[in-house]
């Protein structure tokens, strides 16, 4: 079983996940069904024992278990490639 989708969807470094570059919105395919995640404005991270918390905006993604933190910088690198892409999703087993 596979599934298409719409045009626009462009594929991410990290499996399961996908970024619609016209809206500009990063979605999940994990659970089976295309969900919008929602995009977060702060940042936490520690620095020589402090907590420091700036505005970037980002998204959080969860690979194998882990909280992984994934900046609106770095996804709107992201382009939709100029050949035709079919974007098949073969959900895991």
């Amino acid at each position: 079983m596979s599934v298409q989708f719409p045009e626009g969807f462009v594929k991410t470094y990290w499996p399961g996940y996908f970024w619609h570059v016209p809206s500009q919105t990063l979605y999940s395919i994990k659970s089976g069904v295309l969900t919008e995640l929602k995009r977060r404005e702060e940042f936490w991270y520690r620095l020589g024992g402090r907590m420091i918390r700036e505005r970037i905006p980002n998204y959080q993604l969860s690979l194998r278990g882990r909280r992984v933190t994934v900046t609106l910088d770095r996804l709107q690198q992201l382009k939709i490639p100029e050949h035709a892409q079919v974007l098949d999703f073969i959900p895991y087993s």
